[in-house]
């Protein structure tokens, strides 16, 4: 293995396990790699992906949509090309969070709207996975809109992961569907049996649940499911 092909590899398994990671140190060696016109194309694909990355992970939000942007127009490997477009929505969600929290009401609406547009296009990229769909699930949720979530949800629960590897978030898979089709599904009088079914596979996960979600399944009261978590 090459040394940049180590230093990828070190790159993933640190993002995958949570590792503290040194984001300055990472930005300078990603970047310059970039520059090197040495650098072979199919690792500057890996370094643009990583220094999106690295950008996301500094708060750089707009750095980093428009490196996505860059890997995912590259083409190459299909998951990185759809992580990047997922990213990329993800991004918008954190650029929408900030312009509320500035009081910058236009800014926060024009950056949910583009959420919703990359992870509709993340989606349309690859329905296999199911995190695009279920994090537009929890979006409309949170704004009281349970028949687009509860559409949103019955789409992700759709989803046929197959052998896809590359940073897949488990809570999706094991109750974050089941989640959203509970809570958006309690709101619909024609989609209780589905949300009730839900439920009733959330409370088979038991303790496993993160505790804000488990109290929820516990308490299965319609004014309790009103309460939003993030």
């Amino acid at each position: 293995m090459s040394k940049k092909a180590s230093y990828y590899a070190r790159l993933r398994v640190r993002v995958e396990v949570g590792a503290k990671p040194d984001y300055d140190r990472d930005r300078l060696i990603l970047e310059k790699a970039l520059h090197d016109p040495n650098t072979p194309a199919v690792s500057k694909r890996r370094t643009k992906f990583y220094l999106a990355q690295t950008y996301m992970e500094m708060n750089l939000d707009q750095k980093a949509i428009n490196m996505y942007e860059a890997r995912f127009k590259d083409g190459g490997w299909y998951e990185e090309q759809w992580y990047s477009l997922f990213s990329i929505a993800k991004c918008y969600e954190k650029l929408k969070k900030k312009a509320k929290k500035d009081g910058q009401r236009l800014a926060e609406l024009e950056n949910e709207q583009k959420a919703i547009v990359a992870y509709c296009r993340a989606h349309d990229f690859r329905n296999s996975r199911a995190e695009a769909m279920c994090s537009l699930a929890a979006l409309y949720r949170k704004k009281g809109l349970n028949r687009l979530a509860f559409m949103c949800a019955m789409e992700a629960k759709k989803a046929n992961i197959g052998d896809d590897k590359l940073f897949i978030d488990k809570s999706v898979y094991e109750y974050r569907i089941d989640f959203e089709l509970w809570i958006a599904g309690s709101h619909l009088a024609d989609k209780k049996d589905i949300a009730t079914k839900a439920h009733q596979r959330l409370k088979a996960i038991g303790q496993k649940l993160p505790k804000k979600i488990g109290q929820r399944v516990e308490k299965n009261d319609q004014a309790y499911a009103h309460v939003q978590v993030g």
